[in-house]
């Protein structure tokens, strides 16, 4: 057996000491608070500091509005696609016949694209902005084509689409007033279709 080791006893400091004692004389005394002192001393804070009050109905007006939005453009996204190929697409379904366009006694603007057209794609977004605005009720009609469709090959030759994208601009009266190949900013393309509206 071994001996027992004996602790030395160290010299403690008055500060700890005083600090023992009076944390064994304080006692703390508990209370429970009931919901409706909890609900008092809430409208008190709120009542007391009306930024408070607005930051919560901040809050809770954007925990409303958030889903309300998301849903909104979820929608909005799916009514207008952002792909640039399914806005050619869609453009193509939406427009008129060659016919009918050239029959409404406005200026048309035919458009050609290719789905592997880069150009066609990189103005598919600027081409739709233009059509709501000029199109429609507006001063020009728009007739958009997939060249590489068989269905189009007799307008492709008539038009002599060399190029893709390729934009030609018909008058009312039915004449080919220009044409233009490759991307054309959209400020270019305002300038155009104002010009062809102006001289309708």
């Amino acid at each position: 057996r071994e001996p027992e080791k004996t602790q030395e006893k160290r010299p403690v400091s008055s500060l700890i000491t005083n600090l023992g004692i009076q944390a064994a004389s304080r006692t703390v005394a508990r209370s429970t608070i009931s919901p409706a002192e909890m609900a008092e001393m809430a409208a008190k804070a709120a009542a007391a500091s009306p930024e408070i009050a607005r930051n919560r109905r901040q809050k809770i007006a954007l925990a409303v509005a958030s889903p309300v939005l998301a849903a909104v453009l979820f929608f909005s996204g799916r009514a207008m696609p952002s792909d640039p190929l399914s806005l050619l697409r869609t453009m193509e379904a939406r427009s008129p016949k060659l016919e009918v366009a050239l029959a409404s006694g406005k200026p048309v603007v035919v458009e050609f694209y290719a789905k592997w057209c880069g150009d066609c794609k990189a103005m598919a977004q600027s081409m739709t902005q233009l059509e709501k605005s000029y199109g429609g009720l507006g001063p020009v009609s728009f007739v958009v084509l997939d060249a590489e469709k068989d269905a189009n090959a007799a307008l492709v030759d008539r038009f002599r689409v060399d190029a893709i994208p390729h934009f030609a601009f018909v008058g009312a009266d039915h004449r080919l007033r220009t044409t233009i190949t490759g991307y054309l900013p959209k400020s270019v393309m305002e300038k155009q279709l104002d010009a062809l509206s102006a001289n309708a």
